[in-house]
Parts: structure tokens; sequence; C-alpha cells
């Protein structure tokens, strides 16, 4: 409500039904700690997750920027601050952070993909490039196992030889597709 949104949580649960019964490549973007995030709103999205098992999902920080309509009643909302580095009634920038690395952790029926520089246009692209979907997929949560490992021991300084060999495994995968099996039902090369 308070990004005044036109489309109710169930509206969502019911879309993505049908994207699911259909098998419909899916990728859902999340913002967490806008104006009324809770610790509670957090454990909704997480539920939703788990339940509607989106294909790809993103958590990102709420950007507070003073041009927006939420910033114009920055009063209402207790807003203190801008960009990355702000507080507001219900939360802060570092416990929003908090719960994106809770929201990592805890997420286990979709698979995050991170915000910079590996993104769906990645997913995509290799689709494209004819890289099998279960390829892709073990690649992205391979290197996703390597940030819940950091975001659970903040101390460790590398990622554990166990998930890199595990990555370099996924990169390798080789998978023989015949002419029918390619997205394009053969070669292209642009």
């Amino acid at each position: 409500n308070n990004m005044n949104k036109r489309v109710t949580v169930e509206g969502f649960y019911r879309g993505h039904k049908l994207l699911n019964d259909y098998e419909i490549l899916t990728f859902d973007s999340f913002i967490t700690g806008f104006p009324g995030e809770t610790k509670e709103t957090v454990d909704a999205t997480i539920k939703f997750i788990e339940e509607m098992k989106p294909t790809f999902y993103r958590s990102q920080m709420w950007y507070c920027e003073a041009i927006t309509p939420i910033y114009q009643e920055r009063e209402k909302y207790g807003i203190v601050g801008s960009n990355f580095e702000w507080t507001h009634n219900t939360m802060s920038a570092t416990e929003a952070m908090d719960e994106i690395d809770r929201i990592i952790c805890t997420v286990k029926n979709s698979i995050w993909l991170p915000q910079y520089n590996f993104d769906m246009d990645s997913v995509y692209h290799l689709i494209h490039r004819d890289m099998p979907m279960d390829q892709i997929k073990n690649i992205v949560n391979t290197f996703a196992d390597g940030i819940r490992e950091k975001v659970a021991d903040k101390s460790r300084t590398e990622v554990s030889e166990e998930v890199i060999n595990r990555f370099k495994t996924a990169c390798m995968q080789e998978e023989v597709r015949t002419e029918e099996d390619s997205l394009f039902g053969g070669d292209f090369a642009f």
C-alpha cells in the first residue's frame, strides 16, 4: 500500500500459480526496507517466495531518493537520510541489509540472482547460447552458496574449496543436445 501498487498479494499468488502451471520462467524482484517494512513483512516475502517458487528472485535494498513521492511524506514515515543511508519508523538501512541476507540464506525453493554483473538478461543470453536451464540454475545456485558462506561467517575471506569445485564442475557441465533440443532448432551465430 505504501508503494501505491495497484495489485493485491492475492493477485500475485493467482498470477504466479498460472505461470507455474504453464512452466513459464519467472523472475521476482523485491524491495526490502521500503517505509513500513518490518521483520514480519520480510517473513511474508520469504513465505511468498517459498510457496510460489519463482525460477529466480532478487531482493534489493530500498534506495531513498528525495525526488520520490514517499520522500515527500518523510515526516509521516519518519524518514531520515537518503540514498543507502537511511532510517524510518519501522527499519534502518542496516536492518534492511540484514534482512536481505536472511532472505538469501533462508529461501530454498527459488534461486537468488545477484544484483550486479549477472541479471535476468544474462540468463536469457545463456539460454540463447543454448545452455541448458539446469546448468544455468546450477551455476547461479552454486555462486549463491558461496555468498551464503560469507553471510554465515563474516570473518571468511574466501569461498570454500568445496563450493569452488562445485562451481567449476557446473561451469564445465556438458550435455549432448540434439537439434530438436535446441532453442532455435539449429545453430545460430550472431
